[in-house]
């Protein structure tokens, strides 16, 4: 079945059409959809925006209402190296994410870590005690609250 939406039928018929209010524009590359009301596209650029969104009838009446935007940048994972564990002995390194929305979500998507040594998938962090000396290669992921995602191969090396 599919679904109809009232307005986006009657909208143009009725003489309703939104626009961006004059002297204001959206973030580069972005657009309004005049009938629906939905801004879409690519941003240019992250960063907090405010525009005033106008709706407008057939007999020239408007209402305007502020719209603040919040644009982050593309979720990525800045900490691709680790630091080197020591067999036997405590260890703890943050992996770091930037941009994205919070909260994050890591894991381990391809490989294994060493023995006695997590991933804690809230804090981004590896912890544990290793168990022996070794090295391993992972892939790792984190996703943001609107289900972006990245990946990053990392190395962690335990000595003795």
């Amino acid at each position: 079945m599919r679904r109809i939406n009232f307005w986006d039928l009657h909208a143009s018929k009725l003489g309703f059409a939104w626009s961006v209010a004059e002297g204001m524009s959206l973030p580069a590359g972005l657009t309004l959809d005049p009938v629906t009301g939905v801004i879409c596209g690519r941003p240019a650029q992250a960063g907090s925006f405010s525009v005033d969104l106008v709706l407008s009838d057939g007999h020239g009446s408007t209402s305007t209402v502020a719209v603040d935007l919040a644009i982050v940048s593309k979720l990525s994972i800045a900490t691709p190296t680790v630091s080197v564990a020591k067999a036997h002995r405590g260890y703890a390194a943050r992996l770091k994410s930037v941009g994205g929305v919070a909260p994050d979500v890591w894991r381990v998507v391809h490989g294994t870590l060493p023995p006695g040594i997590r991933l804690d998938s809230k804090a981004g962090q590896l912890v544990g005690t290793a168990r022996r000396a070794g090295r391993r290669r992972v892939t790792v992921q984190v996703s943001d609250a609107l289900g972006a995602a990245s990946t990053s191969a990392i190395v962690l090396s335990v000595v003795r």
